[in-house]
């Protein structure tokens, strides 16, 4: 194995000093009640950003909201799916609401 990384390592590069983005970005639309979802969840944005694009980078354990280039929200990402529609969100600070669809079977 000595061999072949001598013979690699003149063709390698240092790496760049920028670290490096391991999440997925969306440009999503923020909503009336002033969320983005994200794969079938809510999460909570300022609600000066009703009706404008926003950025939004999912990482693996949380959610980070990009208005421009300034951060204007991060929350920790919701493990739920919802689907069927929950009566939960996951976004902090905000109440539940429940959701106007009626699934067959669902309780009331």
């Amino acid at each position: 194995m000595g061999e072949y990384f001598a013979a690699e390592q003149p063709l390698l590069r240092p790496l760049p000093q920028e670290p490096f983005e391991t999440g997925r970005l969306f440009s999503l639309r923020v909503d009336r009640y002033a969320q983005v979802s994200v794969r079938t969840n809510r999460y909570s944005v300022p609600v000066r950003l009703i009706g404008r694009t926003v950025r939004v980078m999912l990482h693996a354990s949380e959610v980070v909201v990009y208005d421009s280039r300034v951060e204007v929200a991060r929350h920790e990402r919701c493990p739920c799916m919802s689907t069927p529609p929950s009566t939960k969100l996951c976004a902090p600070l905000l109440r539940p609401r429940r959701c106007p669809v009626r699934w067959p079977g669902a309780g009331s």
